[in-house]
């Protein structure tokens, strides 16, 4: 009796950790346990593959849908006023913009002389000064805005190129161009099936188009966005949902949000200037 008690005693400890290790089988990933069985202190990456602790975003749907939008404001929307509100001293003069007068009445200064409004001819209202296609332009005039504010636009004019150059000859000389694109971005279905959703944008892509027209020397191209705010965004989150330092930084990697602003040289040659 004493001899099957002492056996007994003795077996426990070896039975406890038999049964650690099972567990720890079942619940610590492959890599880490070969990383520590093989002596490793430090991994080569953090987290180790396989080991990523992935919450809610391990779903093949978004959080919220894009489109009616969560209540709260649009993490790009935030972007997009940020550089507006930056360059709010080039909203003055003859002032043309894209769907609304927005960003004109809410950032725009008392030096402002006109205010026009842009419109497709798909959905023009009442309140549209100008119901065009930019890419053909047809009815705006030739150097005469002193400022165009163009909000997530180029995305929906399959001829972007086009565009552009209409935007370069519709500015007064020395006027200065205001553009926001999407680089990461989701279908907006009711978008798409009103005008047609045919692009995203690089910092590259901008470059080529806009440096072709204005002039290298005369155009200003910042990537806006972080890895967070991207994923926040095609969940459909809204600004809201995060915090104040997760827009301190941007990583160009990441463009959430494209920016522009372009000038018309001011020293084109007379003969040039309504072209």
């Amino acid at each position: 009796m004493a001899l099957r008690q002492e056996t007994t005693r003795r077996s426990r400890p070896d039975d406890g950790r038999e049964v650690a290790r099972r567990i720890g089988r079942r619940i610590v990933p492959g890599p880490v346990r070969r990383a520590v069985a093989d002596g490793v202190g430090r991994f080569s990456v953090w987290p180790p593959v396989g080991f990523v602790r992935f919450g809610s975003l391990r779903r093949a749907t978004p959080i919220a849908p894009m489109w009616p939008p969560r209540f709260g404001r649009p993490i790009d929307r935030y972007y997009i006023d940020r550089f507006v509100e930056h360059y709010a001293e080039a909203i003055s003069g003859e002032v043309l913009e894209v769907g609304d007068l927005d960003y004109t009445n809410r950032f725009g200064g008392p030096g402002i002389t006109g205010r026009s409004i842009l419109h497709s001819p798909i959905d023009a209202g009442p309140g549209a000064t100008y119901a065009t296609d930019l890419a053909d332009g047809t009815g705006l005039p030739s150097s005469h805005f002193d400022c165009v504010v163009l909000p997530q636009t180029l995305l929906f004019i399959y001829d972007v190129r086009a565009a552009v150059a209409t935007l370069h000859r519709i500015l007064a000389p020395g006027g200065v161009l205001l553009v926001t694109v999407p680089g990461i971005t989701q279908i907006v279905p009711e978008d798409r099936d009103r005008w047609g959703q045919f692009w995203s944008f690089t910092t590259d892509s901008l470059h080529r188009l806009f440096d072709d027209e204005f002039g290298p020397e005369n155009v200003t191209i910042d990537s806006h966005g972080t890895v967070k705010t991207a994923v926040a965004f095609l969940h459909g989150l809204a600004v809201e949902d995060l915090r104040a330092k997760d827009f301190a930084t941007d990583d160009p990697s990441y463009p959430l949000l494209l920016t522009v602003r372009a000038v018309k040289d001011s020293h084109l040659p007379a003969e040039l200037r309504s072209e």
